[in-house]
């Protein structure tokens, strides 16, 4: 018996990608909003990435990093770029993403080492980190 597959399931599926293979993201999808990676943050010094589709994650970042930078640690805040296509973030009704934090970039991934720390922050999916952190890293 052969499965059938609607366009709109077809549309879905490959925008959601899987596990095994990385998303499919086309010019419109990898415009991305923020500022280029560097590293700021003095020693010592903290490299915190987050993804966040509402919005929520991010405040909690913001305010991690308040906390961290009273105790005198500087902190340079990332966001992992979007995979999702503009379309379905508005059918989602997902936040605008910030354009004064920096979206990391996979060559910036070498620089990581320079920082004392790292955190990460994302939602979870059913027990399973966000797609958009999976397919990052």
């Amino acid at each position: 018996r052969r499965l059938r597959v609607s366009p709109l399931q077809t549309y879905v599926l490959k925008a959601m990608g899987n596990t095994c293979a990385a998303p499919i993201i086309t010019n419109e999808m990898n415009m991305q909003v923020g500022l280029p990676p560097q590293k700021k943050a003095n020693s010592p010094c903290v490299a915190m990435i987050y993804y966040s589709t509402y919005g929520h994650v991010k405040q909690l970042a913001e305010e991690i990093k308040r906390g961290v930078e009273e105790t005198g640690v500087s902190v340079d805040l990332f966001q992992v770029p979007e995979t999702l296509n503009p379309d379905a973030l508005k059918a989602l009704s997902a936040a605008d993403k910030p354009a004064d934090v920096m979206v990391l970039d996979r060559s910036f991934l070498t620089q990581l080492p320079q920082y004392d720390g790292l955190m990460l922050g994302m939602p979870t999916r059913f027990g399973m980190m966000a797609a958009q952190m999976k397919a990052f890293f």
